[in-house]
């Protein structure tokens, strides 16, 4: 049975399980649509020219007429309001209620989710199995690794482990960031009826009663991407990143217009790949290379369209490590799959149903 391996946000202290590296590098487990989808997109995107939804009901604009108050009292309206929902039914009242707070309810969401956002926070990829200090040096402050190992009663029963204190604060610090952290839930997306473009909706939108409101809400907060935008990852602590164009020519496969791949190859793959740290190689894995000692393990990500990364690199210098990376997924793949590797990865990926 393969062992069960965790991607942690060190940062919140929040994890990803699945069982088996090479299961999760070779299988579709849906982490290209968890990682990608739930935790590296922002909720608000930085692309310029989408647009904002224009379904206000025709009765909520009639009753308040023009609404010619002016703009800073509008905002200072809706600044005093700290429910989204509150936000939304509000700007779906009038056309010029909408166009105004329609940012405002991004803020609330996002300050809503804050807390699920692993963009820019360091990530690691450990073995589920490590139990002594085989976390890379240097990766946990001093503050940090004394606050992972100082338990109490309180702590054994909240969560709820056949341990006792004694037990527990004898164990190795890469076993206490697995048992502090908690499991996250990925967000919910919707397709888009146009091909070639998807759009994107947070899972935890306000309860509402009405589905007309809530159906309303999502047309508001629904970011579009289209095929022009081509999508990188960015290593944020090297300013190094993966083209995913380079990924798709690995497979053959044509440009994507998604931060997706129909074959096996995506984002998160070269996440699990490049942040993977044990103390021995995976057993499960025919790959003879140094994949237990990931040379990204612990850094910060982000996923960015290129046109936003072109604007970072006129004043910092980052380097495409797409070659790189491009061949040490075909050196794991090809001990995985042998001489049929390039057929196995293109049958092995995702249907396109996640966005088309």
């Amino acid at each position: 049975m393969a062992r069960y391996w965790h991607l942690i946000n060190i940062d919140k202290r929040q994890i990803i399980s699945f069982e088996g590296l090479s299961q999760a590098l070779t299988e579709p487990h849906g982490f290209d649509r968890m990682l990608v989808l739930s935790v590296f997109l922002p909720l608000k995107s930085t692309l310029a020219g989408t647009s904002c939804a224009t379904s206000a009901t025709a009765d909520g604009h009639t009753s308040l007429g023009r609404l010619e108050l002016p703009n800073e009292i509008i905002h200072s309206i809706f600044d005093q309001i700290d429910d989204p929902e509150d936000a939304v039914c509000l700007s779906l009242s009038h056309r010029r209620l909408r166009a105004i707070g329609r940012r405002h309810v991004f803020t609330l969401l996002r300050r809503e989710r804050a807390s699920f956002s692993w963009i820019g926070d360091r990530l690691i990829c450990v073995d589920g199995e490590d139990t002594h200090e085989s976390l890379p040096e240097g990766l946990l402050t001093a503050a940090e690794e004394n606050a992972l190992r100082t338990w109490t009663e309180e702590d054994v029963e909240s969560l709820e482990l056949d341990l006792t204190l004694a037990e527990l604060n004898g164990v190795g610090t890469a076993t206490c960031l697995k048992v502090r952290c908690r499991e996250v839930e990925a967000y919910q997306w919707q397709p888009t009826p146009r091909k070639r473009s998807f759009s994107r909706i947070p899972m935890t939108v306000p309860y509402v009663t009405s589905e007309r409101v809530r159906s309303a809400f999502e047309t508001l907060i629904r970011r579009n991407y289209h095929a022009r935008h081509r999508w990188v990852l960015c290593n944020l602590s090297k300013r190094v990143f993966v083209d995913i164009v380079a990924l798709a020519r690995l497979a053959d496969e044509e440009t994507p217009t998604t931060p997706f791949l129909t074959s096996l190859g995506g984002f998160a793959h070269v996440l699990l790949a490049r942040t993977a740290w044990a103390s021995s190689p995976p057993e499960d894995m025919y790959y003879a290379g140094n994949i237990h000692r990931g040379v990204w393990a612990g850094d910060r990500f982000e996923i960015l369209t290129m046109d936003r990364l072109d604007r970072l690199r006129e004043n910092e210098e980052w380097v495409d490590s797409s070659p790189e990376v491009v061949e040490e997924l075909k050196a794991i793949w090809k001990s995985e799959f042998q001489d049929n590797w390039k057929d196995a990865i293109s049958n092995h990926g995702y249907t396109g149903e996640y966005y088309d």
